[in-house]
Formats: C-alpha cells, structure tokens, sequence
C-alpha cells in the first residue's frame, strides 16, 4: 500500500483536498500543524502515482508532497499503540 500526502498552508487547503478527493473519493485523511495542512490518500501500487518527495510552489504557497511505501502488516501494527484507558471507576475502554 502506498501513502500519498500533500503538505500544504492553510490559504491552499481547500484547492487541494478538492484536487484530492477527485483522485480519491472514497476519503482523505487530514492531518493539521503549526503552520500547514497535510492531506493524505491510500492505495495499492499502481492505483496511486509514486512521486518523489518534492516541494514546489503553486499561486503563492509551498507545497510538499511524499510517497511513501506502507508496511505491510498496517492492519495490526495499530494494536501496539492503542492500549486500554479507564472510564470511570471501574470500567475500561479496548480498542
């Protein structure tokens, strides 16, 4: 699986989740830091284009963009990060 994602500033976020979701319409994960706005898309080799990273500058603002290879047990390697949390007294919330 490949991760596809655009970094952009916030003035361009717009612009590009609309240029994303045409290539992805199934959805888009959005992920925000000081300063920028990163978009990011998934899919199999192939279905995806694999760009090198890159920056380039489109009407006024930076743009990032990176390819990168998913590993191939994603599927479980989330269990390692998500551990149980307490609610309450006596009750425990699982992923």
């Amino acid at each position: 699986m490949i991760r596809l994602a655009v970094r952009c500033r916030p003035q361009l976020a717009e612009r590009v989740l609309a240029e994303l979701v045409q290539l992805a319409p199934g959805g888009v994960e959005e992920d925000q830091g000081d300063g920028f706005i990163e978009f990011a898309i998934y899919g199999a080799p192939g279905e995806l284009l694999e760009l090198p990273d890159l920056e380039a500058i489109s009407s006024g603002g930076l743009l990032e963009i990176m390819s990168t290879a998913v590993p191939e047990d994603w599927a479980d390697r989330w269990k390692g990060f998500n551990q149980p949390l307490p609610v309450g007294d006596r009750n425990w919330m699982r992923p």
